[in-house]
């Protein structure tokens, strides 16, 4: 008998029929790089996990942060889904099949510390099918990427209508107050969804801050989905009404008009004014034999719309997502490296790196800047245990450069304990932080928030930076002087 769950090569966890074993709630590292801008991601072993994620804080969501319990209830609707039709035949890949008779599929989740994947194989359909998430990494943009695998495994061709995508995307300018207490309210703002005209990429945003006050100020910032096959024919349309595909099955359960519609179609008039909208790419695809095809799609945050034309040429080539997943793995590997561990036991070696990376999200990754007399500390990645199962902190993961977020003055100081071992250039400066801190009623701040500098003397400032970076520090710090 196969086991549930195992360690599998060398950084990878597996666990098998994840959708019926026992639950647990995760997050991916939330980590973009020097030069990236980090995106929040939380998930479960049900459906196609992703449950919510987003820029910043929960304020930033574009799939609304739920708790741990509401996750597991809503993440096989509300999360990504996958519709097929083959041959008028309709599947949904990644859901539930304990009832089914006859089971003949497989079912597999696969967890590193820096991707998640899941794993469908359907021997009755002969298809198999593979997802794969992380964040984007070394942008100017947080963003969640996404790779859909389709295989077709059987000896005959296999015709295939798809659509893919998420059922609910917040719009920007929303927040968590208004989607957990007056979210059908918050629904008026939606003046609906439209398309950037040179690439008819779907913006999702309210045209202005919904605060009852006499200034109107529009909302420049967007969330956007975007996706395409690697085939290059551009032959995805995208899909923004959820009335279009669920009809009156307001729940998302079961996508009735695209099930019944002999020759189903969107409707280009509907753009979700005044209610929820969602994100689906629709396409058709014919697969021969050992055949497959990708479906690349991409859902993020940019803090102005006019910046959407330049982001889309960029991103528009699956070279790009290999690229990045490759710059993904390499960000995570590097920060791990530091308690690089090899024993006679890969679970343990896995074990150290997860530790690792886990102290680094609570305590921050420490970088030395500058050299000789200019050497400063300063820590990256940090940010307070806001998962899930704890809902009740309410975490900031800066979207910027060298990004930061709040902390508790008891977690970061513990998760500091070993970094003189790890830096040794850090000395004694940890422990004159934290003791600085101390009031003078003998107590610690509960809080901490991010380290700031200011900078007495450009000129100098660039010196302590190698060469390498002084035109990109020049840039982006100096840009307004």
């Amino acid at each position: 008998m196969t086991k549930k769950y195992a360690w599998v090569e060398e950084d990878k966890f597996v666990i098998e029929d994840y959708n019926n074993f026992k639950p647990f709630a995760s997050f991916l590292p939330s980590i973009a790089g020097f030069w990236g801008k980090p995106l929040w991601v939380f998930y479960v072993n049900r459906g196609q996990a992703i449950t919510s994620f987003g820029s910043k804080d929960k304020n930033g969501a574009i799939l609304e942060f739920v708790a741990a319990n509401k996750a597991l209830r809503l993440v096989s609707i509300q999360g990504f889904r996958t519709f097929l039709k083959i041959y008028e035949k309709f599947y949904e890949p990644f859901q539930n099949k304990i009832l089914e008779k006859n089971n003949k599929i497989i079912q597999r989740m696969y967890i590193t510390l820096h991707t998640l994947k899941l794993l469908e194989i359907n021997e009755e359909l002969g298809l198999e099918f593979e997802i794969e998430y992380f964040t984007l990494p070394n942008e100017t943009f947080p963003a969640l990427m996404r790779i859909l695998h389709i295989k077709n495994i059987s000896i005959s061709p296999i015709q295939i209508e798809c659509l893919d995508g998420l059922p609910i995307i917040i719009p920007y300018g929303l927040n968590d107050f208004m989607l957990k207490n007056i979210s059908r309210l918050a629904e008026g703002w939606y003046s609906g969804v439209f398309f950037e005209t040179n690439n008819s990429v779907p913006i999702y945003k309210l045209a202005v801050e919904p605060v009852d006050r006499p200034e109107v100020i529009p909302v420049e910032g967007c969330n956007f989905y975007y996706g395409f096959l690697d085939d290059k024919k551009n032959n995805v349309e995208y899909i923004v009404d959820p009335d279009v595909i669920f009809g009156p099955f307001k729940d998302y359960t079961i996508p009735v008009n695209f099930i019944n519609s002999k020759n189903f179609k969107n409707n280009p008039l509907m753009l979700s004014k005044n209610k929820t909208p969602c994100g689906f790419g629709h396409f058709r695809v014919y697969l021969q034999p050992q055949q497959h095809i990708e479906y690349y799609s991409i859902v993020g945050n940019l803090q102005k719309v006019k910046f959407l034309n330049s982001v889309i040429k960029k991103i528009s080539s699956k070279e790009y997502f290999y690229q990045k997943k490759k710059e993904n793995e390499e960000i995570i590997k590097h920060i791990t490296d530091k308690i690089y561990t090899k024993s006679g036991l890969a679970e343990f070696d896995g074990y150290c790196r997860q530790t690792f990376l886990d102290n680094i999200l609570r305590g921050g990754f420490p970088i030395v800047l500058g050299k000789n007399g200019y050497k400063k500390i300063y820590y990256i990645y940090s940010r307070v245990h806001g998962d899930m199962e704890r809902e009740y902190n309410d975490f900031v993961i800066m979207p910027e450069y060298f990004s930061q977020g709040n902390g508790h003055y008891r977690d970061v100081a513990q998760n500091r304990r070993c970094d003189v071992f790890f830096e040794p250039q850090i000395k004694d400066e940890s422990l004159m932080y934290f003791m600085n801190l101390i009031q003078l009623d003998g107590y610690n701040p509960m809080l901490l928030m991010g380290s700031r500098f200011k900078i007495k003397n450009k000129n100098k400032f660039l010196k302590i930076f190698d060469k390498g970076y002084k035109e990109k520090i020049k840039k982006f710090i100096f840009i307004n002087f």
